[in-house]
């Protein structure tokens, strides 16, 4: 959305980003054309619509907040359409306000995270208080919100059939994108070095378990492998596991754990990759693929969510129809033995890349998308405001 507003507000459209403070401080800032507004989270106001009386509070007093913010801004410069996510219902209080049309982007929620988060069941009071509310809560805002935009098909689907609502009348696809890849130094490791790059947080829904399981076998057979793994492990689940099973082992040193890094850092480690891999066991789109695709990398992981809408099996990478250790380990091992298969591989994401999922790309669908309606959002003589 960072990188959406700053190309958005380039094409000559005016953008008001708002978004949490961390410090609990009201502050607006003018940043490379854009309005940011960061709103505190603790609550602030006493309007609580009946629609909202059974939101998870934290999430309902955070949503008040983005309502007055954006009736207080309304009273200066007119918004033709806010652009909310679906996740933590921050668009809530506006919807039901009916203060202006409300697109809602369609994420992995809390619903469909529910499976893959079994300490969630296990804390009995945070569940009834906090989950389950927040899930009936994300159905009224299906039911409610003006338009549903998605990423992938298969999020609209998924989320379709999980919540039971249909939306179809109100449904746009509209892929995300990303910005370039960076002009970097050259990459400093051996010709020798074989790297796998894994991106994402170290948890059971992104696949870490089954990458760690793969990498005894795979490091004791190539002995040219290394992998880096980077994103962060929270209360190190992962990690100190890991290296606590494997102190002994002679090929525990090619394994890098990384954990969170800048923005330079991550693109460097894109660019020093050979393969990337992220055995997610969902992803609504997979933002890391693109991420991949850019720096010209063969990406592989599971054909799940809205993956195999990224990523191109048997062109750009490798998806594996079973979500096991097994499958994953094959995968790697046939981009590792084929330097050929890997580049071309790696040319074929570069290029669908640059076709469909640029930020510029980005931009333009969401600006056809707000254009395409008879009545419009936007007065055509009138410059737009989102």
């Amino acid at each position: 959305m960072h990188h959406l507003a700053e190309e958005l507000a380039d094409m000559g459209h005016e953008i008001t980003i708002l978004t949490r403070s961390l410090t609990q401080k009201h502050t607006v800032d003018w940043i490379n054309g854009v309005w940011v507004h960061r709103v505190p989270t603790q609550a602030n106001t006493d309007i609580v619509y009946k629609d909202l009386e059974n939101m998870p509070p934290d999430l309902a007093a955070y949503a008040n907040n983005i309502r007055a913010e954006v009736l207080r801004i309304n009273t200066i410069r007119r918004f033709d359409l806010a652009i909310g996510s679906i996740w933590n219902l921050d668009t809530a209080a506006l919807v039901a306000s009916k203060t202006l049309p409300v697109a809602i982007y369609l994420v992995t929620s809390y619903k469909l995270l529910l499976d893959s988060k079994p300490e969630w069941k296990q804390d009995q009071s945070y569940y009834k208080h906090h989950i389950k509310p927040a899930i009936e809560s994300e159905k009224w805002l299906l039911q409610q919100a003006d338009y549903i935009l998605a990423s992938t098909q298969a999020i609209a689907d998924d989320i379709a059939t999980l919540y039971k609502v249909d939306y179809k009348q109100r449904l746009e696809i509209l892929p995300f994108g990303v910005p370039e890849a960076k002009e970097l130094a050259k990459d400093k490791k051996t010709t020798k070095t074989l790297k796998i790059l894994y991106v994402g947080r170290l948890e059971e829904r992104k696949g870490t378990d089954l990458l760690l399981e793969t990498l005894p076998l795979l490091l004791k057979s190539y002995p040219e492998l290394e992998i880096d793994i980077v994103g962060s492990d929270i209360n190190d689940q992962y990690q100190s596991a890991f290296i606590k099973q494997y102190t002994n082992a002679n090929w525990l040193s090619r394994v890098h754990f990384f954990g969170l890094v800048d923005d330079d850092t991550l693109h460097q480690a894109y660019a020093n990759c050979d393969i990337f891999v992220a055995p997610s066991r969902y992803e609504s789109f997979g933002l890391i693929y693109l991420e991949a695709m850019r720096y010209a990398k063969p990406c592989i992981g599971f054909k799940v969510g809205g993956v195999p809408e990224v990523v191109e099996n048997g062109v750009t990478g490798i998806l594996c129809d079973k979500v096991d250790s097994n499958s994953l380990q094959q995968a790697l091992v046939t981009l590792i033995i084929n330097t050929e298969q890997r580049q071309q591989m790696g040319q074929a994401g570069y290029q669908r890349y640059h076709k469909n999922y640029t930020i510029k790309a980005f931009a333009k669908r969401i600006v056809d998308w707000v254009s395409s309606y008879p009545t419009g959002f936007i007065n055509p003589s009138q410059e737009s405001k989102l």
